[in-house]
């Protein structure tokens, strides 16, 4: 279709072509959550284990 397009600077089908924008801006909004949810859990976990090492170490008998 986009070879199509280019050749002639025509959309034979143009439901199809919409679906196909459609669905790539989808994914891409998918990446861009992920990646930002990723992220935050990432930074999540960090502060777990910052908060885990500020406890003293228990003491020993």
């Amino acid at each position: 279709m986009a070879l199509e397009f280019l050749n002639t600077g025509l959309v034979p089908r143009l439901p199809t072509a919409v679906l196909a924008t459609g669905l790539v801006m989808l994914s891409a909004l998918a990446a861009t959550c992920g990646l930002i949810l990723d992220t935050i859990a990432l930074g999540r976990r960090e502060m777990k284990r910052v908060a885990y090492l500020n406890h003293p170490a228990p003491l020993r008998a």
